[in-house]
């Protein structure tokens, strides 16, 4: 059930704050702005896609924001072309992301690698000080063992 003239003339009367806080909204201009309205007294676009030059319907994309001054670094597009731009930023974060994971994923390749080089080269040393300082042409178990570790890593 709808209000009649008469109720709603009276609530208008008894609550004018209310009155203006909604003709405010109602007559300007908004725009959303990190999730607030922000209403304008006049309007900033002028319905033309500044990508596809298309009118019609368009919005304000935020290229930077600027807390300051909201409309700043903004440009008007269409739905169409506002769509493509956010893919095309969801798109290259992702690849950044990828390309980024396997730079990270191949240095700790890497220093698994040189950490395994640094403790084989520790082997490897260890293993050729243990056979000078043992008898030569000993034919132990262990010796023959140093030998043939000593044979695949040289």
């Amino acid at each position: 059930m709808q209000p009649t003239k008469e109720v709603r003339k009276r609530y208008g009367i008894n609550h004018p704050e209310k009155i203006k806080e909604n003709n405010d909204r109602t007559n300007k201009f908004a725009f959303r702005y990190k999730n607030k309205t922000i209403y304008l007294g006049y309007n900033p676009r002028k319905g033309i896609c500044q990508i596809c030059s298309k009118e019609g319907k368009t919005v304000l994309h935020h290229i930077k924001y600027d807390d300051e001054n909201p409309l700043a670094h903004t440009t008007e597009v269409c739905y169409k072309c506002h769509k493509q731009i956010h893919d095309d930023i969801h798109k290259s974060n992702q690849e950044k992301a990828e390309k980024w994971d396997n730079e990270v994923t191949q240095m700790r390749m890497n220093e698994d690698n040189m950490s395994q080089d640094a403790e084989n080269m520790e082997i490897v040393e260890r293993l050729k000080k243990e056979r000078n300082e043992h008898e030569p042409d000993h034919q132990c178990d262990r010796c023959q063992l140093l030998e043939k570790i000593l044979e695949k890593k040289n």
